[in-house]
């Protein structure tokens, strides 16, 4: 339910002379896809943030400090505004170390491990850190802000209501379903 295992592919495509294309938005549909249109930190998902147009590309490790990156589809995620203006240029292991982070600071690359390693979720909707770095990410990233532990929440309740619509139909007739269902869809939820 939350945080998948995401995997990037293989391959992205490049120019006829093997070079990664200019502008990061001919990677877009690739990255949203490879990420499951959802933000790789808060782990918001397209329908929850009003579609894939409100999903932005975040250079994993910052342009300013990587431009040998700036145009490499593998240093591209997806991260809603909130995370992505939050994460900024934030760097803290330097620019010579491989790994994303060292200790207590810096970040999970959500292609290398997973992320459920690092987040526990909450029956409220809290992030809770099981290990480093993951407290200075939710610190940073102010992933526990109200707007995404409601959306948590009710992501939460939504699969409940669909596991009590899904007993419904089993014990009560289908129209039982249909209108649970019903009520589900058309919610704000």
């Amino acid at each position: 339910m939350f945080y998948p295992k995401l995997t990037r592919r293989e391959n992205y495509k490049t120019k006829k002379n093997g070079e990664w294309y200019s502008s990061n938005r001919y990677y877009r549909k690739e990255i949203l896809v490879d990420c499951q249109y959802r933000c790789v930190y808060c782990d918001i998902t397209k329908s929850e943030i009003g579609g894939d147009d409100f999903l932005q590309l975040d250079h994993f490790r910052p342009q300013s400090l990587f431009p040998e990156l700036g145009n490499n589809p593998t240093n591209l995620v997806a991260a809603c505004p909130v995370c992505n203006r939050n994460k900024s240029n934030h760097w803290p292991v330097g620019k010579d170390v491989k790994e994303s982070y060292s200790g207590q600071v810096g970040f999970i690359d959500p292609f290398e491990e997973e992320s459920t390693s690092y987040f526990h979720i909450t029956a409220k909707g809290f992030i809770e850190p099981l290990k480093p770095p993951a407290e200075y990410i939710i610190k940073i990233l102010r992933l526990n802000r109200d707007g995404s532990v409601y959306k948590r929440k009710a992501r939460m309740l939504s699969k409940e209501l669909y596991f009590l619509a899904s007993k419904a139909k089993n014990k009560r007739g289908p129209h039982v379903h249909r209108k649970i269902c019903e009520l589900i869809r058309n919610s704000e939820i």
